[in-house]
């Protein structure tokens, strides 16, 4: 967390969802200096489930509507055994898996 600290940055990313995450490394592959804050405690946007009425995410037992082909990164395959559909709790885990080997969590507040 930023605590009473002025820092620039070139680019400042609201939330950490696929669009941030995205924003992110595209910021980076540019050598500009980001910044990614988000307001839950984890990455993942919508696909980080919470039971919280307060917090817009999908259901519990969503089911993407997109092949994986489709969904995935360009440049970050998913896992074939997964299958074409996949469930939010495979889409979280990819999201993570995707930041932490870019090691975007430490542009992250």
């Amino acid at each position: 967390m930023i605590e009473n600290t002025i820092t620039e940055f070139d680019v400042c990313i609201i939330g950490a969802g696929w669009s941030g995450l995205l924003s992110c490394k595209y910021a980076l592959s540019h050598q500009l200096s980001v910044v990614v804050l988000e307001q839950r405690d984890w990455l993942g946007g919508v696909w980080n489930y919470s039971d919280d009425p307060n917090i817009i995410t999908v259901m519990e037992s969503t089911v993407t509507s997109s092949s994986a082909t489709v969904t995935e990164a360009a440049d970050f395959p998913m896992k074939p055994e997964l299958g074409n559909f996949l469930h939010r709790k495979d889409i979280q885990a990819y999201l993570e898996e995707y930041a932490d080997r870019a090691a975007w969590r430490s542009h992250t507040f």
